[in-house]
């Protein structure tokens, strides 16, 4: 298995629109993990180490990847391997306002949506055929590790 990326948060006490935008002028992201047997618990995390791994403008980068989240608090850390259940994204300035992380057992499977990508030119379309595509994601149930980033599918032998 891969190198994971690890993200480091906070554990916030407070939740709530005042404390969001608090967060918001400290540099800082509201976000939730939870899971199956694994009770919500709201974090925040640095603006800046998430712009490095989802860069503006792609909202998909990330998407399915498997994370070491560590959170952090008075007490001490715990960490938990997580994936990123949806990104809201601010509509003008294309910042992110909020991330749902989804707890996982490394050894359960799970669902998820992945894109399907087309390579190739189809020889229709050399021909003057329109090559449409229907089906843009797909499910697949698979273990967390085993999940591809996108299905890559070669069209160039299409008539």
């Amino acid at each position: 298995m891969k190198e994971l990326t690890v993200i480091h948060s906070t554990i916030r006490d407070k939740t709530g629109k005042s404390s969001v935008k608090k967060l918001h002028s400290q540099g800082l992201i509201p976000a939730v993990v939870y899971g199956r047997n694994f009770a919500a618990l709201p974090l925040s995390v640095n603006t800046s180490e998430i712009k490095k791994i989802f860069k503006p403008g792609h909202h998909n980068t990330g998407e399915y990847q498997l994370f070491n989240l560590f959170f952090y608090n008075q007490s001490g850390s715990k960490n938990a391997m997580a994936m990123v259940k949806e990104i809201q994204w601010h509509p003008v300035t294309g910042d992110i306002v909020h991330i749902d992380f989804f707890a996982v057992k490394m050894d359960e499977k799970v669902v998820a949506t992945i894109q399907i990508r087309l390579t190739g030119k189809p020889e229709g379309v050399k021909f003057g055929g329109i090559l449409r595509q229907i089906l843009r994601k797909i499910e697949v149930k698979s273990l967390p590790s085993d999940i591809p980033p996108h299905l890559e599918l070669d069209v160039s032998k299409l008539q």
